[in-house]
């Protein structure tokens, strides 16, 4: 953590951005180890390895918790004992050679999420990376010019957000990282340019309120930006039990639901970037509005519409 960050950090428990911090462990280039007290409230995050914990003292009954079921995930998938090189080469595809056991599609993640970054000039904006889990998408976000706040609910090496040192060891870039709730920011409104979310907004539970909070730290104008989400069909269950994977918030909301949640919490001037695969006939959610979508995007908002699939997305905020 830098104390830059703090201009822009909130208490969460009386909404105030006045602190004071209490450091026992730093490097030349940052805060390490320490806790931050709310001078209006008194409520206190803990700082550990660099990362500020907003959820630590959160009560129990505050919300249902994916940390169990993503630590198990990560020991079933071999992230704790895979080289540590593969960090380094997610999301290409070269991951699967150095994680045998990881499941992951990383070939459809990287070219729908490189894709999707052509379209956007980062140089300079303030980016929050919502969801952000092993930070690699926070990294790459970091490496075109930004600057980058991280959060996820876990913090854990080779899971969480602590996995982060590895990248700001190896490579000249930094970037905070913030453990939250999506649906509960600790950010002032108007902090950022642009709320960006890889594969991660669809594990909220609470989907109009994480558009809502995206629009409330969005300064005008401000992007929302999502990569390898996915919506269902007209009729779809959205509320998707995946094997192997217990205690994980897995939705497949309905994509006319996804749009009247994002216009509700003032956002406009969509623009979809097509799935990666949406022109093999042998794919998920194939359909042949999605050839139709080469012609006029307008076929593949309809093809999500009606049936569902995968998507990349960028918004603005219009009020």
């Amino acid at each position: 953590m830098r104390v830059e960050i703090l201009s822009d950090l909130r208490c969460v428990s009386c909404g105030a951005s006045s602190w004071e911090k209490r450091i026992s462990g730093q490097t030349d280039h940052e805060l390490l180890e320490g806790k931050l007290t709310c001078q209006k409230c008194g409520h206190e995050y803990q700082l550990h390895h660099g990362v500020i914990d907003v959820l630590a003292n959160r009560p129990a009954d505050a919300g249902v918790d994916e940390t169990e079921g993503w630590v198990r995930f990560a020991e079933q998938e071999g992230w704790n004992k895979s080289d540590p090189r593969y960090l380094n080469v997610i999301p290409f595809a070269r991951a699967k050679a150095l994680a045998p056991d990881d499941t992951l599609t990383w070939d459809r993640h990287c070219r729908n999420f490189f894709r999707t970054l052509s379209h956007l000039d980062l140089q300079g904006k303030r980016v929050l990376d919502v969801g952000a889990g092993r930070c690699w998408s926070t990294k790459y976000l970091a490496m075109q010019g930004a600057e980058c706040v991280a959060t996820d609910i876990m913090s854990a090496p080779n899971v969480g957000l602590e996995t982060a040192a590895h990248y700001l060891e190896e490579l000249p870039v930094y970037f905070e990282r913030v453990r939250c709730d999506m649906n509960e920011l600790p950010f002032n409104d108007a902090s950022f340019d642009i709320f960006f979310g890889q594969g991660a907004v669809h594990h909220s539970l609470d989907m109009a309120r994480t558009f809502r909070e995206a629009a409330r730290i969005l300064v005008p104008g401000g992007l929302l930006v999502l990569t390898n989400e996915h919506c269902n069909e007209l009729d779809g269950e959205e509320v998707i039990d995946v094997p192997g994977m217990p205690g994980i918030h897995e939705h497949c909301y309905r994509g006319y639901r996804l749009w009247r949640w994002l216009k509700q919490a003032g956002f406009g001037g969509f623009q979809i970037i097509p799935d990666a695969y949406y022109y093999r006939r042998d794919d998920y959610c194939y359909r042949r509005l999605s050839e139709l979508g080469r012609i006029h995007g307008f076929f593949i908002k309809l093809k999500l519409l009606i049936y569902g699939g995968v998507f990349n997305l960028i918004a603005t905020k219009t009020r």
